[in-house]
């Protein structure tokens, strides 16, 4: 059984949720996230209508019986009882503080991020870190840029580039391959892949 914090409610997380809880049976899962469900994101997010205007943590958390908080995800976060970090945030900021609390807590930690159509997500464990596996060093952009953070933003560059639905569930399926080989793969780390990317249709 294992303890899971997700950081980001919106797209992403609403198509994980339903297929992780039936595939996994974790412990616990708290949602860590701050925004609000807008009628704007029902169009590829898998939310209630009804739960416009409260957070997306509460509101998938209400659905999936999980625990949430309505924060935004910084370094500042208690994730000392916690086996797996998930990001499911749009922005690097919040990216960097996920992968600097897996260091800080030696916990791994899952990113998963699309654009339109092309989806990618990728392992990390705090063993890579400073290797050519740690995402800070193939994507260096993500110690550089706070574009799209909701603590420096009011949401409207994350808008000016809409996602599909299929590229959110596409990037959750990713993230959900990457768990099972985390949890449930016997191969030694060298042979199981940490990265899956449509964008580049290969696996690495």
């Amino acid at each position: 059984m294992h303890r899971l914090l997700i950081a980001g409610a919106g797209g992403v997380t609403s198509y994980l949720l339903p297929v992780l809880l039936k595939t996994f049976q974790p412990e616990k899962v708290t949602l860590v996230d701050k925004d609000i469900l807008e009628q704007r994101n029902l169009d590829r997010q898998q939310f209630n209508a009804d739960a416009v205007g409260e957070y997306k943590a509460k509101a998938l958390a209400d659905m999936y019986n999980v625990d949430h908080r309505a924060e935004w995800f910084t370094t500042n976060i208690d994730a000392r009882r916690y086996d797996l970090l998930i990001c499911a945030c749009d922005n690097h900021k919040a990216r960097r503080d996920v992968l600097t609390v897996a260091d800080m807590e030696q916990i791994p930690a899952i990113i998963g991020g699309n654009e339109y159509f092309d989806a990618e997500a990728y392992l990390y464990l705090p063993l890579w870190r400073g290797s050519p596996k740690d995402p800070r060093v193939f994507y260096p952009d993500i110690m550089l840029d706070n574009s799209g953070s909701p603590l420096n933003c009011t949401g409207e560059l994350q808008e000016a580039f809409p996602q599909l639905a299929l590229a959110n569930m596409t990037c959750a399926t990713h993230i959900l391959h990457l768990m099972w080989t985390l949890f449930k793969s016997k191969a030694d780390w060298e042979h199981r892949p940490h990265r899956f990317s449509t964008t580049e249709y290969k696996i690495s």
